[in-house]
């Protein structure tokens, strides 16, 4: 079935707060402008702000709308978000939060590939809520997002094992 992303999530683009109230420090929220310090799956935070305006709730998508537009990561804790990305929070009677990261994972390449500027390209709300999503029945959702959530925890664990070798 299509829908289109608004139909099946919630999605809050970010504001950055004055540059005065950031800090690297761990004094406030972790904050993130954009990719930066995306990883494989989570972003690792070196920046915090004491104001922020817009926030990306625990468990929500991060996704890049500044170049390079369609990365993402997740929201492993409330982390307050800049002009470069935005939150996509999943209602999840609708999808299933691990097949709709997934699903725009595999979206990003061709996103990027879409999204306007001369200088930097990037995606604004309008464009964000708009996208085009084939969605199967949401039991299909659950097997397809399950299996790949726990391939990639297995990825990260490992991943970490051999960090830890190398030391």
């Amino acid at each position: 079935m299509k829908f289109k992303l608004s139909d099946v999530a919630n999605v809050t683009m970010g504001q950055s707060p004055k540059s005065e109230f950031f800090n690297d420090t761990a004094t406030g929220e972790p904050f993130l402008q954009g990719v930066r310090t995306f990883g494989r799956l989570y972003p690792t935070i070196d920046t915090y702000t004491t104001e922020y305006n817009r926030l990306a709730t625990q468990g929500s998508i991060l996704f890049s709308v500044r170049a390079p537009v369609g990365q993402i990561n997740w929201a492993n804790k409330d982390i307050a978000i800049g002009r470069g990305l935005a939150a996509i929070a999943p209602v999840y009677e609708r999808v299933n939060p691990d097949y709709l990261y997934y699903l725009l994972k595999s979206m990003g390449a061709a996103i990027n590939s879409q999204s306007n500027g001369t200088v930097f390209t990037s995606i604004n709300k309008t464009e964000l809520n708009n996208l085009d999503l084939e969605l199967p029945e949401l039991a299909q959702q659950e097997k397809v997002g399950t299996t790949l959530r726990l391939l990639d925890d297995k990825i990260e664990s490992l991943s970490e094992i051999n960090d830890n070798l190398a030391t």
